[in-house]
């Protein structure tokens, strides 16, 4: 199997004010369209972000196009994103049933959250795997973001819609995945409160 060369470019997001993802987004809906992978900081972060170019499918002369591309975007002035946020319009610590609406089929997830002022962390329970899920929210505007990896594949969910305090729905956005819709309702049922025993000693039969 042939390896393939791969070209990664890094920058301050604070300097330039723009990110990988942002490079990323605008490369691939504007033409020539050009696929690259991204890291490093998120879409209204700072820090160090980057692209990556691989060459395994340009073609000659296609590399000048690239070049290009990303000189123009990376040497365009900009001025800092704002990075306030609004205070959050609902507490939507709690386990969420989720209906995620596939191109082709339905299927129910699961949300554990627990937040922090804007800030949202816990864990994304998909069709075959739990994961970790990161996010924010601003008013009522909630982002969530979720990684579903397996050997040699991984799927980035990537979560955005409206909340209120016990309902949310958007949209997802999987790449090449294509895009999906969501419609999330907080449970209520408390779990039952109960005491329990804690053994003196060992068991009587082994």
């Amino acid at each position: 199997m042939s390896r393939q060369n791969y070209l990664n470019i890094k920058w301050d997001a604070d300097k330039l004010h723009i990110t990988g993802e942002e490079v990323a987004e605008e490369l691939g809906k504007t033409k020539p369209r050009i696929a690259l992978g991204s890291g490093g900081a998120k879409v209204g972060e700072t820090g160090e972000t980057s692209i990556d170019i691989t060459s395994g499918q340009l073609q000659a002369g296609e590399e000048k196009v690239v070049a290009e591309r990303v000189r123009e975007i990376l040497s365009q002035k900009r001025e800092p994103k704002s990075t306030s946020m609004e205070a959050p319009v609902a507490n939507l610590t709690g386990r969420w049933d989720v209906q995620v609406k596939f191109f082709s089929s339905t299927s129910m997830h699961n949300f554990t959250i627990q937040q922090d002022g804007n800030w949202i962390s816990g864990s994304h329970k998909g069709d075959f795997s739990v994961r970790d899920m990161e996010g924010s929210l601003s008013g009522k505007a909630i982002k969530l973001r979720s990684v579903d990896r397996a050997p040699g594949d991984h799927i980035t969910f990537i979560f955005s819609g409206e909340v209120t305090a016990e309902n949310m729905s958007g949209s997802i956005f999987m790449g090449e995945y294509r895009t999906a819709t969501f419609t999330a309702v907080k449970q209520k049922e408390k779990k039952e409160r109960r005491p329990f025993m804690i053994p003196s000693g060992p068991p009587l039969a082994t």
